[in-house]
């Protein structure tokens, strides 16, 4: 079916169509969207500016106060909950007005989506697999959490792109540019890759380790210092912040309580990880917490184990394990951490697998992992919610065991299935060579 999808009477590709049709479907829920209003960056911009400025960037007056005088367009600001080391990375678009950031990030969010897909298509051996290509294109453009992160003004692209260059690097065996990508990813969104440094440190990858972590601490430290000069009690106003985002009744203007599973109802199934789901059980911290640290334990383990256990001795199976355990990783740090729905950015990843498995015929595999990837082509969980509160909002079916345990929790389900699919196809040893697909 790859290779096959061409008009035989005139030679028309169709694949180009629906290439069409994704990207339009990006630029309409993605760019045209945050030209409009961008929900999340005025925080990441005004707590930048803050920093910059030598402001506290914990203090919500105060970037509320700079988003405002700096060409803010009226939306609300949240309380800043960036780690030290986001600021210097993000320092450029903290040093022109608002609306000019608005654009910047729009460019920096698209330029990631290329930069992802240039590092993939490069391990997936493009030219061997024309057809394969187009489709992990259209794909990652079609992903509504691809969408989202570029409307919202959210920085998950970045982390993405970060990652994908690391695969390219770990291919390229440059275990120092391994460690300094995933240290880049780590100081926007520790929580997306947090799993990738047990995994490296399991591995006895010492290079990759030192290099991962002098440059995480490069980026805190340079972060924490411009603060120290300031003057400014950063830690204490940081530990607030936290503690009102995961604990605090909910506050729509400064998004206290934005991580609080139990305030949110069924509004936490917007998030992607194991949460979500064991909250409808129940909602002792503790057993949450333990349920975390084993979920991301068990897949640093099937990593671990799988990159052991295949043995590779040819570049093109180490490229299917490469590219299979950086996915398994990835969507296992969406999964076992804090993570709302545009971090299933990284299932971008997931489905380039998909693609591969199915182009180098391990079908089932291959089918299940696109299947449940396009799980994501649509905000499902929004739209049921958006459906809760309005059309259905006095039909008993929004009431009911289906609706509560089957359809608002789907894409939590989604990620189960992609996490144990990626964890057999890593188990599984890669193959030695893949026929030419289109």
């Amino acid at each position: 079916m790859l290779s096959v999808m061409r008009d035989a009477s005139s030679g028309f590709d169709w694949r180009w169509m629906v290439l069409f049709v994704a990207l339009v479907y990006l630029l309409a829920r993605g760019p045209l969207r945050a030209w409009d209003q961008t929900v999340d960056l005025p925080t990441f911009y005004a707590g930048t500016k803050a920093w910059l400025l030598g402001e506290d960037p914990y203090d919500h007056a105060t970037i509320k106060r700079l988003y405002d005088t700096s060409g803010g367009d009226g939306q609300a600001v949240a309380m800043c909950v960036n780690p030290p080391g986001f600021f210097p990375v993000m320092a450029p678009l903290g040093l022109v007005g608002f609306q000019a950031a608005k654009v910047g990030m729009m460019a920096l969010n698209l330029a990631a989506l290329g930069m992802t897909l240039w590092a993939l298509l490069g391990v997936f051996d493009v030219h061997r697999r024309y057809a394969a290509g187009l489709w992990l294109v259209a794909g990652a453009f079609a992903l509504a959490p691809v969408q989202t992160t570029i409307s919202q003004g959210q920085h998950g692209l970045m982390v993405l792109a970060a990652v994908a260059l690391a695969m390219r690097a770990e291919l390229a065996r440059r275990d120092v540019l391994v460690g300094v990508c995933l240290a880049v990813a780590a100081a926007l969104k520790p929580q997306m890759v947090i799993l990738f440094g047990f995994y490296y440190l399991l591995m006895g990858r010492w290079v990759v380790v030192a290099a991962g972590a002098l440059g995480t601490a490069a980026l805190l430290g340079i972060g924490i210092l411009r603060m120290e000069l300031a003057g400014i009690d950063w830690l204490a106003g940081l530990r607030a912040n936290l503690t009102a985002f995961t604990s605090a009744p909910r506050d729509p203007l400064t998004m206290a309580g934005a991580a609080n599973y139990v305030a949110m109802g069924d509004g936490r199934f917007i998030m992607v990880d194991v949460a979500a789901l064991l909250h409808t059980f129940t909602h002792e911290p503790p057993l949450i917490c333990i349920a975390r640290l084993l979920v991301g334990g068990v897949i640093v383990g099937l990593a671990v184990w799988g990159t052991l256990r295949a043995r590779v001795t040819m570049a093109t199976e180490r490229r299917e394990q490469v590219m299979t355990v950086y996915a398994l990783l990835a969507a296992g740090c969406v999964f076992s951490a804090y993570n709302r729905y545009y971090a299933a950015t990284v299932l971008v990843l997931a489905f380039a697998v998909g693609l591969h498995l199915v182009a180098t015929r391990r079908w089932k595999l291959g089918w299940a992992l696109l299947a449940l990837s396009g799980v994501f082509f649509v905000p499902g969980v929004a739209v049921l919610l958006s459906l809760q509160r309005g059309t259905l909002a006095e039909h008993a079916i929004t009431g009911s065991l289906v609706w509560r345990y089957l359809l608002l929790p789907h894409q939590v389900y989604a990620m189960i299935g992609i996490i144990v699919t990626l964890s057999v196809a890593s188990l599984r040893r890669p193959s030695q060579d893949a026929p030419a697909s289109g």
